[in-house]
């Protein structure tokens, strides 16, 4: 209990704004509470054992949480994208199909506007 009212006001006030500016996120890309995180830290790390503490935990946190959405949306990407790729097989083969239904044979040069080209 001593050690918690050792504190200063001034501290824990860095300390929660090391830890409150992960809603900086949303706004900044992600990259906002990282850098205001960064800079608490970087000015209270000699000064200030708590608050080097506090801001150190809420940065890997925010670094960590960065790169793992990042991951995350990039693996959805390409899940997204490979969804589309049976429909455009899907496409093409119709289109072809028509081409040479109506045709009698598919050229590769063929213009926008005709079917046959």
């Amino acid at each position: 209990m001593s050690e918690q009212s050792a504190i200063k006001q001034e501290e824990r006030v860095l300390a929660g704004l090391a830890h409150g500016s992960v809603l900086l996120g949303p706004l900044t890309n992600g990259v906002g509470g990282i850098v205001t995180t960064l800079v608490v830290w970087l000015i209270q790390r000699d000064k200030s054992a708590y608050v080097a503490f506090q801001a150190l935990q809420a940065l890997v946190y925010q670094v960590v949480a960065f790169f793992f959405t990042g991951l995350v949306t990039c693996c959805w990407f390409a899940v997204w994208m490979l969804m589309w790729v049976p429909t455009m097989a899907a496409t093409h083969r119709l289109t072809r199909t028509y081409r040479q239904r109506e045709c009698g044979s598919v050229s590769p040069w063929r213009s926008s506007r005709s079917p046959c080209g």
